[in-house]
Order: C-alpha cells, then sequence, then structure tokens
C-alpha cells in the first residue's frame, strides 16, 4: 500500500492508495472480476493443484462466491480469494474415511461397554446416554502419540450426589463392587452411638473411663478369648503380622483379663476406676477377635460375634484420640479393620476397606513406621513390632491400590525399613536357605511391587521391554518347595473331598492357604503387568495371538490366569469353607476368568482355544457352588456380552 501527501489550506494530509493486488482482491470480493480473470490475476505458488484456465474454454463465470463453474471442476481454492478460499479436497480422504469408519466402530464398542459397566455400579443409564441431545457438537482433543498415553485412565461413576473412579487395573474389582448387605447385628444403643461417630469423635464428647469400663464387660471369657487368639495367630493366613504371638498374649489378653479378674474381686464404680489399658489397645484386641470369629470354621460361616466384636473395636477406636495423637496400636487397630471389611460377609466393603488402610497409612507416617535410624535407640522388640507392621500395611496397601486402580498411600522411594526376621525361614537339603512365608512375600512387596505399581497405575504405556524384564524378575522370585505344592492343573482329586473339623491344623489348612497366596500374588501381579499388552496381541492377531508381536504377553497372561483358575478349583474342593468366608481373591478369579473368556470366544480357531475353554468351565463352576452363599460371587457370572465389554474396557 502506498502512502501520497496533499496539500490543503490546514497543511499536508496522508492518503492510503490501494495497489494493483489489492484493488484485484476488492473486485474479486465483490464479484466484479470472473474466475477467469483471476486466473490471470492470481500467482500460485503450489505446483500440486491442477489448474483449469476458464477464460480458455470459454466457460461463463455465474459471480458467486465460490461460482458453480469452479465447484464443479473442483478449483474451489481458486475462487474468490485466498483468504475466503475453501482448501482443496485432501489427496488423501481415503484414508480419513478408514480412520472415520474405524473409530466410529471403536466408539460403537466403547458404549457397549461402558453401558455394562455402568449396569454394574448403577441402576440409572450413564449420563453420556441420558441427554445425548445436550452433548457438545465438537470435543477438541489433542493429539497424543498411541505409545505415550494409554487412551483411557479408568472409569468414572457418577451417582446421586457420589463419584467412584476405578483405573485401569480395577476392572474385576468394579465388576464385583456393591454396597455392604443388610446387617443382622444390631449392637446396643451406647456401643452403636460410639462405633458410628468414629473417625469423627471431638474431644470431650464421651466420658472416656465410664465408657472404656462398659466396653471390658463385652471381652469374653478368658477361655474363649485364648482359644480365638489361637485361630487368629494359627489359620487366619491373610492377616498374621499387625500382632505377634507375644505382643498379643503377654501385652494385650494377661494385662486385661488380669485387670478384669480384679475388677471381679472388688466392689468399684464404673465412674471412678481407672484402666489402665488404652482403648487403642482394646480396639486391637477386639479386632483380633473378629477377625477369629470369621476364621472360626466351628462357628456358622459370618457369626454374629464377628460383627459384633467389630463393631466393639470401632467403639473403643471412638474414645482414643486417634487422629489428633496416635500411637501405634491406633494404626495396627486401623489395619485390622480394614482387613476386615476387605475379607467378606455383610460388611464387605472395599471402599471402606481402602479408606482405613488409607488412614491407617498416613497415621503410621506420623510415627514413622517408614523410617529408622540408629540414633533412636529403639530396643529389638519395637524395631521388630515397628518393621512388621509397615510391611503389612505396604503389602496391602499396593494390592488394594491394583484392585481399585488408584494411587497407593505409601510410595517405596519414601521408606527405609528392613524386612523383619521371620521364624519361619529354613535351609534344604542342599543347604541353600528359603524364606519363610512372611519373608517371601515382604521381599516380594519390596522388589517387585513398586515397579508393577508405577507400570500398573500410570497413565503412560511403558516400553515393551520393560514389561519383559520385569518379568523376568517376578519369575526370579520363586515360592519355596514347602509352600509350592498347590496342583497348577487339575488332577484326580474327588469333587466332594473336604477335610473334617477335627482334622484341621497347621499342615491341613494354614500351608495350603498360604501356598495358595504366594502363588496367588505372583500370578495376578503377572497378568497386571502384561494386560495393555495381552488385549493388543487379540486386536492384532484375533485368529492367532500367539503369532502376534505380543506374544510373550499373550502367553503369559493365559498361562497366569490358567495357573490362578486351576489352582483355586483344586483349593476350593478341599477347602471350600475358607474361599466361602474370604472374598478378596474372588475379584482376581473373576479377572482371569475373563481372560481365558476372551480367548474361548474371540479365537476359537487358536490353538489354546481348547484349554481356554477348559479353564472357563472349570472356575465358572466354582462360581456356581459360591453364588448360593454370597452375592459377591453371583455377580461374578458374567454374561458372554460382559466378557465382550471387559475386553474392551482393557483394550481402551
Amino acid at each position: 500500500m502506498e502512502n501520497r501527501f496533499y496539500m490543503s489550506s490546514h497543511g499536508f494530509h496522508t492518503f492510503n492508495h490501494l495497489n494493483l493486488k489489492e484493488k484485484t482482491d476488492i473486485r474479486r470480493m465483490t464479484s466484479q472480476m470472473s474466475c477467469a480473470e483471476c486466473r490471470r490475476s492470481v500467482y500460485y505458488k503450489s505446483h500440486t493443484v491442477k489448474i483449469v484456465d476458464l477464460a480458455r474454454l470459454k466457460i461463463k463465470c455465474n459471480k458467486k462466491i465460490p461460482c458453480d463453474s469452479c465447484v464443479k471442476r473442483g478449483c474451489v481454492s481458486l475462487c474468490p480469494t485466498g483468504s475466503r478460499a475453501k482448501k482443496a479436497p485432501s489427496s488423501d480422504s481415503d484414508e480419513l474415511y478408514r480412520k472415520l469408519d474405524a473409530m466410529s466402530e471403536r466408539n460403537r464398542a466403547l458404549e457397549e461397554a461402558l453401558r455394562v459397566l455402568q449396569s454394574t455400579v448403577s441402576s440409572e443409564a450413564h449420563p453420556l446416554f441420558q441427554n445425548p441431545e445436550n452433548s457438545p457438537e465438537e470435543i477438541v482433543i489433542d493429539d497424543v502419540a498411541e505409545h505415550d498415553i494409554v487412551e483411557t485412565l479408568g472409569t468414572l461413576s457418577l451417582g446421586d450426589g457420589s463419584t467412584r473412579y476405578f483405573g485401569r487395573s480395577a476392572g474385576p474389582e468394579s465388576l464385583l463392587m456393591h454396597t455392604a448387605e443388610s446387617q443382622v447385628f444390631v449392637p446396643p444403643s451406647i456401643i452403636s452411638q460410639l462405633a458410628n461417630s468414629f473417625p469423627f469423635t471431638s474431644e470431650g464428647t464421651w466420658d472416656i473411663t465410664r465408657s472404656t469400663n462398659k466396653l471390658l464387660w463385652y471381652l469374653p471369657d478368658k477361655e474363649r478369648a485364648w482359644y480365638l487368639a489361637e485361630i487368629y495367630l494359627n489359620y487366619n493366613g491373610w492377616s498374621p503380622t499387625f500382632i505377634s504371638r507375644d505382643e498379643l498374649f503377654n501385652d494385650l489378653l494377661t494385662p486385661v483379663y488380669q485387670l478384669l479378674s480384679r475388677l471381679d474381686a472388688e466392689d468399684y464404680s464404673e465412674d471412678t476406676v481407672h484402666i489402665p489399658i488404652a482403648s487403642s489397645r482394646l480396639a486391637v484386641l477386639f479386632f483380633v477377635f473378629a477377625h477369629a470369629s470369621l476364621t472360626d470354621l466351628s462357628l456358622p460361616r459370618f457369626h454374629v460375634d464377628s460383627e459384633y466384636y467389630f463393631d466393639l473395636g470401632r467403639a473403643s477406636l471412638a474414645l482414643f484420640p486417634t487422629l489428633s495423637s496416635p500411637d501405634i496400636s491406633s494404626v495396627q487397630a486401623l489395619g485390622l479393620a480394614s482387613l476386615f471389611l476387605a475379607y467378606g460377609g455383610p460388611r464387605h466393603d472395599m471402599e471402606g476397606a481402602w479408606s482405613y488402610m488409607a488412614i491407617a497409612v498416613k497415621l503410621s507416617h506420623t510415627l514413622g513406621l517408614h523410617h529408622e535410624s540408629p540414633t533412636w535407640n529403639l530396643d529389638a522388640k519395637t524395631l521388630f513390632r515397628r518393621r512388621s507392621i509397615f510391611w503389612e500395611l505396604f503389602n496391602q496397601d499396593c494390592f488394594m491400590s491394583l484392585a481399585l486402580g488408584r494411587p497407593p498411600s505409601i510410595y517405596f522411594s519414601h521408606a527405609e525399613p528392613p524386612v523383619p526376621d521371620d521364624p519361619d525361614d529354613s535351609v534344604v537339603d542342599e543347604g541353600i536357605k528359603e524364606p519363610g512365608y512372611l519373608r517371601w512375600r515382604d521381599e516380594f512387596a519390596k522388589y517387585i511391587l513398586p515397579r508393577v505399581m508405577d507400570i500398573a497405575l500410570s497413565p503412560n504405556e511403558p516400553q515393551y521391554q520393560t514389561i519383559l524384564d520385569l518379568d523376568q524378575r517376578i519369575r526370579q522370585h520363586i515360592v519355596p518347595k514347602k509352600y509350592d505344592q498347590l496342583p497348577k492343573r487339575p488332577g484326580v482329586e474327588d469333587p466332594t473331598a473336604t477335610i473334617a473339623l477335627e482334622g484341621i491344623c497347621y499342615r491341613t489348612v494354614t500351608l495350603p492357604l498360604r501356598s495358595y497366596q504366594m502363588i496367588f500374588r505372583r500370578e495376578i501381579v503377572i497378568i497386571h503387568i502384561h494386560r495393555i499388552f495381552f488385549a493388543k496381541a487379540l486386536l492384532h492377531s484375533p485368529s492367532n495371538p500367539s503369532n502376534s508381536s505380543y506374544a510373550p504377553s499373550f502367553m503369559a497372561t493365559l498361562q497366569s490366569a490358567s495357573t490362578i483358575l486351576n489352582m483355586t478349583a483344586s483349593y476350593f474342593r478341599r477347602h471350600a469353607e475358607i474361599i466361602l468366608r474370604f472374598w478378596s481373591s474372588w475379584g482376581g478369579l473373576l479377572g482371569a476368568g475373563i481372560i481365558v473368556g476372551l480367548v474361548a470366544i474371540r479365537c476359537p480357531t487358536s490353538i489354546q482355544a481348547d484349554d481356554a475353554y477348559t479353564d472357563l468351565s472349570l472356575i465358572m463352576d466354582v462360581f456356581k457352588a459360591g453364588a448360593a452363599y454370597s452375592s459377591r460371587m453371583k455377580r461374578g457370572m458374567v454374561s458372554k456380552s460382559q466378557y465382550r465389554a471387559f475386553f474392551f474396557f482393557l483394550s481402551f
């Protein structure tokens, strides 16, 4: 644009003059110039667009924007100006259409999966399906490389004022999740008020002395208390390390029952007698009795005593300043309460268990259980107690986080306590030291679980070689010989074979139970690290996934799932009562069952299909047997459509 100066009576004025190109653009925008003139006036830099000279062809221009002749001949980009022109059709439009078709198919599959998953957590339709007309017309999503971010970060369930998140690793648990069943036990009013006030009790709300005295009288008689303590220590294979035998008998049971004996022999007032035992320690004792009553095979399944002692434990915690001034007993009590909710029965509640465990972990940080210093001058007994509680918290926190797909409360990079000694350590015939159950479990947690958590819960997809390397590390953590005794494939056992109650002992119950747990933990971890690439193998090579580039993950996942299913079926034949009382393993069983179900349904011509179908039938029989006693197991009876839905949940 040129500037010209003109003289007037008021001085010089500057007027902007248009050059030839600007004048031409104005004429073109006002339809004063035809496309033939556009062709002669505009210089095109691109050599890939074929330009048709309308003037030479003597085609008239109707001076629309764009003109009809340009539209018909594919020259829309020439008319009328560069600023308002439309882009020429892309040369790779066919590829774009193919991508659109693939995305449409994928969206339909995801919608089907979302409907099925929503039906397991709420009777209402998902909000995305309720008002489709209100959905935004366009959603802009930043392009991200396929190997940088996994397509989904989990599932968010929205209900009436409530929100619940399940991460990528929480597929089976999200299908089994439900609210606590109605309770058959109604505690006395004061116990109910105390129990329901935890953990938000304000100091000064309760008369501590009088309330603690009332709680003491709900303890069982001495003979029953010692019996329950032995059951907890010997036959509760899921949680033996929150409290040791020495602490349970010498520091809890003996002082408490000595106090009760003294009170029986004296006249005293509930308002004035001094109780030398903190209510947090009393809570530990009640929770131990709750666990033992759940495990006591001489009692009917889910006997009211377990509910009774659980509420008494919560009531005891309500009398202690747990959140403001925690002690190590309050951490033990919260951990035991968490596991009670996770195990099974009318109170089964994984959400509550996860919350209790999170509080216990945070309070353990307050006490410094994640650190250890020689300058603290702690005695050996105290060190052993602190280490045992920390590693129990770490184990339970990791597996609950994996089950729900949520970040853990303990980051091992911020912790350093050594693994405690295990009296179960042994030396085999070759002179090689073998770890006991607790040492094996804690070392597995120390060297394996932190990396597994990073992979399973991270939004970033790991390098495939990282998965293969971690798989090798897991397989090097072998199960000790004395615990590697459960068959991995179906044998010739009598399906009705059980152990009589009088035949129950450590070797018939606890040893097989610990063996089951060790193998189960290792195989379920292998499934967690391979699950993404297992799904990719099914997607890339549905006819024969073993030929996929992700074949190692496909075979590892299928083998681990088969091991879990066959081992569980074998254990269930002889210890059905244990499996029916403890529901914590059913989420992993459902995940393993879905894996073999996917292979049987999606790859019917593969060489693995027959074995997968056999394993699926095997575990379905176990779920059918348990469905009569547990609503959680009944929810595990999934249909073919749910198998497909869960496959897409794994894939995307």
